[in-house]
């Protein structure tokens, strides 16, 4: 009796299938243009973080300059050099002498800018996914004026960016990674059977199926291979931070789930090999796959969010607070008195200490933010509620699933900088709860209430993850792939049992 000739290893497969796959010279082409996107990404974003990170320093640096300054005028340092512990330079000199002559002013102090900032410092995972971080702001100078002022939204986004789209990591990993496994990978075992090498084969101890998930699984962890290493680069900039700990868990989080998104295009190529079609064929089905996960269903669920959940524009915002303040304005005297009859324990300010009577401005800006922020407030949510319509629709598309959980772990997500702008909200009630009364009494400021004076204490916003998102993110993925692959794999069982 002959005997029975074991199947060849797992091991021997895998290495089977490398190095049948590597030898293509249109592998290595393409995994090296693909490297060269992610490097180019990789740059632009690490320029993108530079610039935000420095002049979020920057502005802090100021503010903090001109406290210094202040509070070294209260105490009798004139001398810029003394106070600040340095040499400075002429225009600084004079930046002290402004600062010098407003210590004690609370009106001019709080009016002035520069002193009070609500700041977001950025995160390094930044580098891998910039999210929204180009259209909602990441600084707001906090001053007298009205808070829709204060926390308007600035044109950061040039017209191109806008137009064409952000260019990143995150972007070329779910768009580009899936188009990349699928070009490996579509003419598994199809180019065996169109060449006539498929009989041949399994003449051999090899068992179809194996066979199959071994060039699979080679093909498309090759290409997985390629993204993970520029998940160091945040962890790398961020070593020796207080931050460190956390960027590391972020960007452990964010390679996880690029090694999950890309095993998921890994078995919607085994469910379309194991229809045996040509390598024609599967090429056009998995475009078709790719094509709508990764466009028609986010793009379906982002249209169906507007529709469903409007966004109060920055225009109607501005039109209802001129009404606002033009009937302040007219109501200002009526207004005044009452505010005095209120907070009797507000001293009325002397003709000669508001002979500008800048007490009646004063009051007409309190009127008008009292009836605007409930708008802001209003805006703010209905953009979180949009942004909840989006995270729903992660379940039926794996790309958005990713694109979310990125963002959210870059700290460039919109939930986030919709986080940032309700505490700057809060930030901007609270400085003015601290400088209304003194304001409106015209008395002058002592060291005593510079150590009361309230600060921004959520500069770390971008550095905090949303667990669950990050979990629902890990869940849909696995759901997919556990799905797709099952019924991908029983079919290749079948055709290996026909074989």
């Amino acid at each position: 009796m002959a005997a029975s000739v074991s199947p060849l290893s797992s091991r021997s497969l895998l290495s089977l299938a490398f190095w049948g796959f590597w030898k293509s010279p249109g592998t290595r082409w393409l995994s090296l243009v693909f490297v060269i996107l992610l490097a180019v990404a990789s740059f632009s974003g690490y320029k993108t973080y530079q610039r935000r990170l420095s002049v979020i320093e920057q502005a802090a640096t100021l503010a903090q300059t001109n406290r210094t300054l202040q509070v070294a005028s209260l105490k009798g340092i004139e001398d810029p050099e003394a106070a600040l512990g340095r040499p400075v330079t002429k225009q600084e000199r004079g930046r002290a002498r402004i600062q010098r002559m407003i210590a004690t002013l609370p009106t001019s102090l709080a009016y002035s800018g520069g002193n009070f900032n609500a700041l977001l410092t950025p995160s390094p995972m930044m580098i891998l996914s910039s999210g929204v971080s180009d259209l909602w702001p990441d600084r707001f100078t906090i001053t007298a004026h009205s808070q829709r002022k204060n926390l308007q939204r600035e044109d950061i986004a040039s017209p191109w960016q806008l137009e064409a789209g952000v260019w990143d990591v995150t972007t070329l990993v779910v768009y580009l990674l899936p188009l990349v496994i699928v070009a490996f990978t579509y003419n598994v075992l199809a180019d065996d059977r169109e060449r006539g090498t498929l009989a041949l084969m399994l003449s051999n101890p090899i068992r179809l199926d194996h066979w199959v998930l071994a060039n699979l699984l080679v093909r498309s962890l090759s290409a997985i291979v390629l993204v993970l290493p520029f998940a160091l680069i945040p962890v790398c900039l961020a070593y020796g931070s207080d931050q460190f700990q956390t960027v590391a868990t972020s960007s452990l989080l964010w390679a996880l789930l690029v090694a999950v998104y890309g095993l998921f295009w890994m078995t919607v190529s085994l469910f379309v090999v194991s229809l045996g079609r040509s390598s024609l064929n599967n090429g056009i089905v998995l475009v078709v796959f790719w094509f709508v996960l990764v466009a028609v269903v986010p793009n379906s669920v982002a249209e169906f969010s507007q529709a469903r959940q409007p966004v109060m524009s920055q225009q109607e915002l501005i039109t209802s607070e001129r009404a606002f303040r033009e009937k302040a304005e007219r109501d200002g005297k009526a207004l005044k008195e009452r505010y005095y009859q209120q907070h009797p324990e507000v001293k009325r300010p002397s003709h000669e200490q508001d002979q500008y009577n800048q007490t009646h401005w004063d009051v007409v800006r309190l009127e008008t933010d009292r009836q605007t922020q409930p708008l802001i407030r209003k805006s703010l949510a209905q953009v979180n509620a949009r942004y909840g319509i989006h995270q729903w629709g992660m379940a039926g598309s794996p790309a958005l699933a990713c694109k979310l959980a990125f963002d959210d772990l870059s700290g460039t997500s919109v939930g986030q900088h919709v986080e940032f702008c309700l505490r700057a909200s809060e930030f901007d009630e609270e400085f003015k709860t601290f400088f209304q009364p003194r304001m409106m009494s015209r008395e002058e400021l002592t060291l005593e209430d510079y150590d009361q004076m309230p600060a921004f204490q959520h500069q770390t916003l971008a550095f905090e993850r949303d667990a669950t998102m990050q979990g629902t993110a890990l869940l849909v993925l696995l759901l997919w792939t556990l799905v797709v692959g099952t019924v991908g794999y029983r079919r290749i069982q079948r055709r290996a049992h026909t074989a």
